[in-house]
């Protein structure tokens, strides 16, 4: 993700880099850690979240979300500033349903 500074040069953020790693699948759903630094202006911040995806083929593909006739299908939730092991405890009780 990259966004230019506005007219007045004020903001520019930039993901800089940006790691994904599927730490669980079951049932066709994976949870993926994603780690990334962010420049904002002249500083580095690295930061952490999680996604659970309940459709593997779309986690590939990067959809996140689709209308199909009229149907919206969300493969994707996104989880910030929860700590891995209670990802892990939400992604086990998605996965069995």
């Amino acid at each position: 993700m990259r966004t230019k500074p506005d007219e007045k040069g004020d903001l520019s953020l930039l993901v800089e880099n940006e790691v994904r790693t599927v730490l669980k699948e079951k049932n066709n759903y994976l949870l993926a850690r994603i780690d990334s630094v962010v420049n904002i202006g002249d500083q580095k911040y690295e930061g952490i979240r999680f996604e659970i995806w309940s459709d593997r083929e779309k986690f590939e593909q990067g959809i996140t979300d689709e209308c199909i006739d009229g149907q919206n299908y969300i493969y994707c939730s996104g989880y910030a500033g929860s700590s891995e092991e209670d990802v892990i405890r939400i992604f086990e009780k998605r996965s069995e349903a």
